[in-house]
């Protein structure tokens, strides 16, 4: 999986982040994209390879629990 062949659901979640961001233009298109790309393994990796852990405790991110880290560690494209 990449962005060579996007599922539906691939485009729908893209597109909707274009409209809800004003990324209007076609270089904003191809910077969001660029880092989508960059960020994700171009579609490969929908959730942060990291464990999480680096999170935990972090209060300026919201992380107040124990576990909080890993069960809010980064997921889509950025």
């Amino acid at each position: 999986m990449g962005f060579k062949n996007p599922t539906a659901a691939q485009v729908s979640d893209l597109n909707n982040a274009l409209k809800t961001y004003n990324i209007n233009t076609p270089q904003r298109v191809q910077q969001f994209m660029a880092q989508c790309a960059h960020e994700s393994g171009l579609g490969r990796y929908m959730t942060e390879l990291a464990s999480g852990k680096a999170y935990e405790g972090r209060r300026d991110l919201g992380n107040t629990h124990s576990g909080d880290g890993s069960l809010y560690k980064g997921g889509g494209y950025i």
